[in-house]
């Protein structure tokens, strides 16, 4: 088979580059890294992971936060059950009274421009 010499030129190049860097370990294992970072750069593997990970922390806190609102609840809950709980409750939203209670009403007067 017949090749132009540029060509030849440039494959006998090339394997000889190729060769060289075979004989050196430490230069194939940091042209395996390289190409493996940039393979994880350009298909976008390493930006997708680095989402999920904030998606991971942002979820995380999220359950703090819903865990403590439903530990609230629950404890809302179960002083909801206690019947001196309720009487207050009532007294303070609703303005109601117990018997016995002294109840204390004052009108507004208007006041005379003297």
């Amino acid at each position: 088979m017949f090749y132009p010499d540029w060509v030849r030129s440039f494959l006998v190049g090339f394997f000889r580059t190729i060769n060289n860097l075979l004989l050196a370990p430490q230069k194939v294992i940091w042209l395996c890294l390289t190409l493996g970072f940039l393979n994880l750069v350009l298909d976008g593997s390493l930006l997708r992971l680095w989402s999920l990970y904030r998606d991971q922390i942002k979820i995380q806190a999220d359950m703090k936060d819903l865990e403590r609102q439903n530990a609230d609840l629950k404890l809302r809950l179960k002083r909801a059950k206690d019947p001196a709980f309720l009487e207050q409750q009532a007294r303070d939203k609703f303005d109601l009274v117990s018997e016995g209670d002294l109840v204390f009403v004052f009108s507004e007067e208007e006041e005379s421009p003297n």
